[in-house]
């Protein structure tokens, strides 16, 4: 990625001042907090940093809250610990936690594990659970029922295998491995065991249900698609090209959204077959959410794939226009949205604000 210069308190392709950064513009609503209290019109921060599983590790390490999913009535983030060696860095240890969305205390739900971006269903949270080293476990997937109790093996990857992005069309679980694309049932009957079943051979990016619709992006860039239910030796359609080094594929009303991590931008395709369009170019976005009506999008000045400046948190319309900065912070690591609140991560904490907020606030 090319850098992009920090302008005050605003990135260059934003403008500074007027309607792009600050107040209503367009389509930007009017500042208005919920009624439930759940979130401010200034940010309220939900976990600190001192309290994250791992900051007391002896040692030289890293700790930092890396995914972020809304539920119903709670946040769900995974802490990641990176101990930082001389010659080498490793991932030594993980937490999937849980806090009120309103706030209170946070719950530990597992640890041991690198826990992959969870996926929410009507009744559970499901989590790809990975090795770190030095522990050499098996890897799977494990769903959490929403109202609390013991969680569920749905799949055991064994030793190798390493499912990372996951979706679910209600009934089944889609996921990318090593191997390929694979399939499993969310509530396996209880002779089924926990093993997966391949659909689509080869090395995928990241995997997403829209409708009828599995899509998925495949290196260098294919965005290729399958009919659902899927079945064992369906035969992939190319429907566009991305970058390469798509992630965070989501719905964007009837429309897939994704990362393009070679321009830094949000892309965007009909899942039934088109042209990838970029909403924007800023060629440093580096976390994008959709709540129906408007994007929200974390923008870090980089080089060279590392970020070198500060974090601003946009808010924009659906097509992209009328961009807004909410928040300019050290670092944004984190982004989740969901009917009333925006939720992120940085070097401090966990925070939230209401979405109609305006900007920009300074972390």
């Amino acid at each position: 990625m090319r850098t992009t210069a920090i302008l005050g308190c605003c990135l260059s392709f934003l403008g500074c001042g007027g309607s792009g950064s600050s107040g209503p513009a367009g389509g930007q609503p009017a500042a208005v907090a919920p009624a439930d209290g759940r979130c401010a019109l200034t940010p309220h921060m939900l976990v600190s940093q001192s309290s994250l599983p791992g900051v007391s590790d002896s040692g030289s390490v890293t700790v930092s809250v890396d995914t972020l999913v809304a539920g119903p009535s709670n946040l769900y983030y995974v802490v990641d610990v990176l101990q930082v060696g001389v010659i080498m860095s490793v991932y030594t240890a993980g937490s999937l936690m849980s806090v009120p969305l309103a706030g209170g205390a946070s719950t530990m739900l597992a640890s041991g594990y690198l826990f992959g971006v969870p996926v929410l269903t009507a009744t559970s949270l499901l989590v790809p659970e990975l090795n770190a080293y030095p522990n050499q476990g098996t890897t799977g997937i494990v769903s959490f029922p929403l109202v609390g109790g013991p969680a569920t093996t749905i799949v055991d990857s064994g030793f190798v295998g390493s499912p990372t992005s996951l979706a679910t069309d209600g009934t089944n679980l889609y996921f990318a491995d090593d191997n390929g694309i694979q399939i499993a049932p969310i509530s396996p009957a209880a002779d089924a065991g926990t093993s997966s079943t391949m659909i689509a051979p080869g090395m995928t990016e990241c995997v997403g249900v829209f409708g009828q619709r599995l899509l998925f992006v495949e290196p260098p860039g294919d965005v290729k698609t399958i009919p659902l239910p899927a079945q064992p030796g369906a035969v992939p359609t190319v429907i566009g090209t991305s970058d390469p080094g798509a992630y965070d594929l989501f719905a964007c009303g009837s429309d897939a959204c994704w990362i393009d991590d070679g321009a830094g931008a949000v892309a965007r395709i009909d899942p039934a077959g088109g042209t990838v369009t970029r909403l924007f170019t800023p060629e440093t976005a580096r976390f994008a959410v959709f709540d129906g009506a408007h994007f929200f999008v974390m923008i870090s000045a980089m080089s060279q794939g590392e970020v070198t400046g500060a974090t601003s948190l946009v808010r924009m319309d659906a097509d992209g226009t009328h961009p807004s900065v909410l928040v300019t912070m050290p670092r944004g690591n984190a982004l989740a949205v969901d009917d009333e609140c925006v939720y992120w991560s940085n070097p401090a904490g966990v925070f939230s604000l209401a979405k109609s907020a305006q900007g920009p606030i300074s972390q």
